[in-house]
């Protein structure tokens, strides 16, 4: 399943985990490293590295934060284009799932993984 979304995201510039991250900032706004570690069931540290390629790639931006010591981001312009060509490939892996599957499937199946991961916090 991963390798059906990695080649649906080939020649979108970006990563599943940084389609993620970019869909995890485009829904809650800017967010720090912490709350999106959280949000996204990864460790702050990883994290915080993979924040600093994305804002060296121009995916993301930093912006400013109400106390000194967060540094909380947002989608960048860049971000925001590589998202629209990201979203058109990860539109069509989810179509062809769902037609190997069927709808109820592949409900079952994001069910399932969604408790697995649940149950591994």
């Amino acid at each position: 399943m991963t390798r059906l979304y990695e080649q649906a995201l080939e020649g979108s510039g970006i990563t599943i985990n940084q389609f993620s991250i970019l869909s995890a900032l485009t829904q809650r706004g800017p967010s720090t490293a912490t709350e999106l570690a959280r949000y996204l069931g990864s460790d702050r540290t990883t994290m915080t590295r993979t924040l600093d390629r994305m804002m060296d790639s121009r995916l993301v931006d930093e912006v400013p934060a109400s106390d000194g010591r967060e540094h909380p981001v947002a989608v960048a312009p860049d971000g925001q284009e590589a998202m629209l060509r990201a979203n058109k490939g990860w539109r069509k892996a989810e179509g062809t799932l769902t037609h190997a599957l069927g709808r109820d499937r592949v409900a079952l199946l994001w069910k399932l993984l969604n408790e697995v991961e649940r149950a591994s916090d």
